[in-house]
C-alpha cells in the first residue's frame, strides 16, 4: 500500500505542495508493506536512459492528520508500517518542508509471539513512525520542521518468537542513512499509552542514523503515560 494525502507513489519531484485533508488507513486484510504520508506514500529515484534521476520534496506542507490502526491488527499485519507526516518512505532530498499534522497509531494486536520470526528489522509487523519521513535513504534532509504530535495508543503484542518486532519513533526521521543539515526543528510531542511489545528506538529528532548531523533543534516532549507498557530488548 502506497498512500498519501496528494500522491501515492512518485518518481518525479514534489514541490510547493500542501495537504489539508485527513489520511486514515484501517486495514481489513493483509496489505503487504504500508507506506503512508501526509503528502505522499513513497518517493523513489528513477533511471531514465541509464541515468539515475534525482528525487526531491521541496517547500511542501502537510496540515492533515495521518491515522493507521484497527481492531484486529493480528490478522491484517503488514510486512511493515512506515508512516511520516510528509512521506512513509523516500529516496532523495527533503528541503524546507513542514509537517503540522498529528500522527495516530491505534488498535489491537494480540498474537503474542506465535508467528515465527520477524526477520528483517523493518518488515513483518514492524512500525516506523516519524513526524517527517519514516524511512529515508539518499539525499539530505535540510531546514525541515515537524510540529505534529505522534500518538501511539492501544495494545500491540509481539508477533514473533525471536527477532522481535522493531518500533522506531522519532520527530523527524526514524531510519536515516543520509545527512541531516541546516535548521531542522522538531517540537511536536511523542505520546505512548497502552502496550507495545518488541524492540524500540524513540527519539525527539532521529531514531536510527549513521551519517552527519549539523545544526538541529529538538524540543520534542516524549511522554510514556502512566500504565503504558514497553517490553522487549
Amino acid at each position: 500500500l502506497q498512500m498519501g494525502g496528494l500522491f501515492g507513489n512518485m518518481k518525479i519531484p514534489v514541490n510547493n505542495s500542501e495537504n489539508k485533508g485527513m489520511i486514515h488507513v484501517e486495514p481489513t486484510a493483509k496489505i503487504g508493506t504500508a507506506n503512508v504520508g501526509g503528502i505522499l506514500g513513497v518517493g523513489l529515484l528513477r533511471t531514465y536512459n541509464k541515468v539515475k534521476q534525482t528525487f526531491t520534496i521541496l517547500n511542501c506542507v502537510n496540515n492533515g492528520e495521518v491515522k493507521f490502526g484497527g481492531s484486529n491488527l493480528t490478522e491484517t499485519a503488514t510486512n511493515a508500517v512506515r508512516i511520516g507526516g510528509i512521506s512513509g518512505y523516500t529516496q532523495g532530498s527533503v528541503t524546507s518542508t513542514i509537517n503540522n499534522g498529528k500522527i495516530t497509531i491505534y488498535g489491537t494486536r494480540n498474537a503474542n509471539g506465535t508467528i515465527g520470526n520477524a526477520g528483517n528489522d523493518y518488515k513483518n509487523g514492524s512500525y516506523v513512525i516519524a513526524g517527517l519521513v519514516g524511512y529515508k535513504t539518499e539525499g539530505k534532509i535540510t531546514d525541515c520542521q515537524n510540529h505534529g504530535d505522534i500518538v501511539i495508543e492501544g495494545t500491540f503484542k509481539e508477533l514473533h518468537a525471536t527477532n522481535k518486532t522493531q518500533w522506531k519513533i522519532a520527530g523527524i526521521a526514524c531510519y536515516l542513512s543520509t545527512d541531516l543539515v541546516g535548521d531542522n526543528v522538531a517540537d511536536g510531542e511523542i505520546i505512548i499509552s497502552g502496550t507495545i511489545e518488541g524492540e524500540a528506538d524513540i527519539a525527539g529528532m532521529v531514531a536510527f542514523h549513521y551519517n552527519s548531523i549539523s545544526t538541529e533543534t529538538s524540543a520534542t516532549n516524549i511522554t510514556i503515560k502512566k500504565g503504558a507498557v514497553l517490553s522487549g530488548g
